[in-house]
């Protein structure tokens, strides 16, 4: 810690509140960490609170989205190049296949 900025960092990470916040996002909280999304964006719509339901969901659509970019990254060999596109077409993929279950009743 060299520069005065990365005391302020430390400083503001190691504030009270802070740590217990982000701790569901650590790690391998991550499937947790999206269950309370999904719980406390139901929550928010239950209240009619539609603003925060619709914050709650974007965040977890952004956070699905980076965990297949990383698996993409973590995945590709090494010396290939990284197939950025992938994550999108897996998840339009995932869509066309719940679209047709729902067309055929079984969702």
């Amino acid at each position: 810690m060299d520069s005065p900025y990365e005391s302020r960092e430390m400083d503001r990470l190691t504030r009270p509140g802070v740590a217990e916040a982000s701790k569901p996002f650590v790690g391998s909280n991550f499937q947790a960490a999206l269950k309370d999304l999904e719980g406390r964006m139901r929550e928010a719509a239950s209240n009619l609170e539609f603003e925060e339901a619709g914050r709650l969901r974007d965040e977890i659509k952004r956070m699905k989205l980076l965990d297949l970019e990383f698996a993409n990254e973590a995945l590709t060999g090494a010396g290939e190049e990284v197939d950025r596109s992938a994550p999108k077409k897996w998840r339009a993929e995932a869509a066309a296949e719940k679209a047709e279950a729902f067309r055929k009743g079984r969702l």
